[in-house]
């Protein structure tokens, strides 16, 4: 059975974007259909019934993946340093930092500061679509400096379009 988009409203709107490393200014304006209300490509986990069984089943990097997603919070930041979570997990620190490095390499985290570490948005976001399209912007070197301002409801589609500029 194939899953179908509700047609809904066109939306417009404006967002200006401070690219933190170079401070340049981008200001965007776009223009697309509402097609929030869809279930395509949804499926709705609980992350920490997930954790468990990943835990269960999976070896020690598995465990340290699942100490980020359990221990993010709603900015898809994890405090830790690498000899604090292996304590907490009781693994080696080469362990730790390995698993860091895979998922740093294969783009699922990315550190902002020592000790400080970020889930990409795409694979994992606590918050609705509107907060997940910021973080995706500051995931990938964004900061909003001014809100959007929209005629109708934000869509997730069209603001993924205009933050793959990187």
């Amino acid at each position: 059975m194939s899953k179908k988009t509700m047609l809904s409203a066109m939306i417009t709107g404006e967002l200006q974007l401070k690219n933190i490393t170079t401070n340049e200014i981008h200001e965007l304006e776009f223009y697309g259909k509402d097609n929030k209300r869809t279930d395509k490509n949804f499926h709705k986990i609980w992350i920490k019934d997930l954790s468990k069984i990943l835990r269960m089943i999976g070896n020690q990097k598995v465990n340290v993946f699942c100490y980020i997603l359990d221990n993010m919070d709603f900015n898809n930041k994890i405090i830790g340093s690498i000899r604090k979570i292996a304590k907490e997990l009781e693994l080696s620190n080469e362990t730790v930092s390995q698993t860091i490095k895979a998922l740093k390499v294969d783009n699922k985290i990315r550190q902002i500061q020592e000790g400080v570490y970020m889930v990409n948005p795409d694979l994992l976001c606590k918050a609705d679509s509107f907060r997940r399209q910021i973080l995706r912007g500051e995931y990938h070197g964004y900061k909003v400096i001014e809100p959007l301002t929209l005629t109708d409801k934000m869509i997730e589609e069209d603001i993924i379009n205009l933050l793959q500029l990187t």
